[in-house]
């Protein structure tokens, strides 16, 4: 990580930021995240000696949408980190009160996330006659949703979680922190893939995906056809709407007896397995009507767009050995001249 950082000329902290970034994305589905940092605050050197708490909050917000390898997101994040940091001095309050957000008295404004990294590097104190260690406490109530504190002690990283229990589970924080060490050596391997095809998951929850999926295999009925599905469907829910299209709609009951007409109409014309269809009709209910027919009279469809130009339709209908084309009125009376097979007007003949 190191290593990458120092190629992409960017800081160990705007590598790891981004990589966060990439973990919030794929928990929550959402491509637009914005997470707070808190900084000192002592940019003017006349501040380093005094004392008093002078931390203020940046919000760096990422847009992590289309194909972006994490390269790219990097340098997007070194960009909006570096523009944050040149204008840390306005308080975080005033940006709350530039941009207006909804308030919420559930979460906090602007952003629930808290992401930062600091060096726990510090030289021991010595006193006389004094023997001191190190405390771990509790901070009380959590300010934020989640905060993640990345501590470098000797050369190595360590994470730190704080988060909300009415919203998270001690098992999701450690699930979560494991992603984040997977996501990590995954971009140490390969930084130019994509942000969304970066592996996460351990080998371990690979392999229960994907014997879960296997449990969840279905039998499927080998033999029915698609229109003996339909029928069964039909009977079973005969008034339920079965197609909408604009403000037409038409019930399964209808649009079997229609398509059952319609399959005994084309199988008294020769329709059969052996011999192609076509269908030239606008999308709509005729449509559908007109493809369930074809497969009630045990027949196969050929689709062919109305709006393709003339001889297109003809050289498709005739390499195709059409002999019999489904259509509408409308359709026909502007495309005639290359039907020369027989018509079947949806909208007048057995429809």
């Amino acid at each position: 990580l190191r290593s990458l950082s120092r190629l992409e000329e960017v800081t160990l902290f705007m590598t790891l930021m981004a990589a966060f970034k990439v973990l919030l994305s794929r928990y929550s589905g959402q491509k637009d995240i914005c997470v707070g940092t808190p900084v000192a605050g002592r940019k003017p050197q006349e501040t380093e000696g005094m004392i008093g708490s002078f931390i203020n909050t940046l919000a760096i917000r990422s847009d992590l949408s289309g194909d972006l390898t994490f390269r790219q997101l990097l340098q997007q994040v070194k960009g909006t980190m570096l523009d944050a940091f040149d204008h840390q001095d306005l308080p975080f309050e005033k940006v709350v009160e530039a941009i207006v957000p909804e308030r919420d008295l559930s979460r906090s404004p602007v952003f629930q996330v808290i992401f930062s990294m600091n060096s726990h590097e510090m030289p021991a104190m010595v006193l006389a006659g004094v023997e001191q260690s190190e405390m771990q406490f509790s901070g009380g109530r959590v300010k934020f949703d989640l905060t993640m504190n990345v501590v470098e002690v000797a050369g190595s990283l360590t994470c730190h979680v704080q988060y909300c229990k009415d919203l998270f589970e001690e098992a999701t924080i450690c699930r979560m922190l494991t992603h984040y060490r997977q996501l990590l050596e995954s971009i140490a391997a390969d930084a130019g893939r994509q942000i969304g095809e970066l592996p996460m998951l351990t080998e371990e929850e690979e392999l229960a995906l994907e014997e879960g999926l296997h449990a969840r295999t279905s039998a499927y009925p080998r033999h029915q056809t698609l229109a003996d599905l339909f029928s069964e469907q039909a009977a079973r829910t005969p008034g339920r709407a079965a197609v909408r299209f604009g403000g037409q709609m038409i019930d399964y009951r209808e649009l079997e007896e229609r398509s059952n007409r319609l399959g005994h109409y084309l199988r008294e014309l020769g329709v059969c397995e052996e011999k192609l269809t076509g269908i030239c009709v606008s999308r709509g209910i005729e449509m559908v009507i007109g493809i369930l027919g074809i497969l009630k009279a045990g027949g196969t469809y050929v689709p062919i767009d109305p709006g393709y130009p003339a001889e297109r339709i003809a050289y498709m209908m005739s390499d195709a050995g059409v002999e019999i084309v489904l259509s509408t009125r409308h359709v026909w009376s502007s495309l005639h001249e290359c039907f020369e097979s027989r018509v079947v007007l949806l909208d007048r003949e057995g429809g």
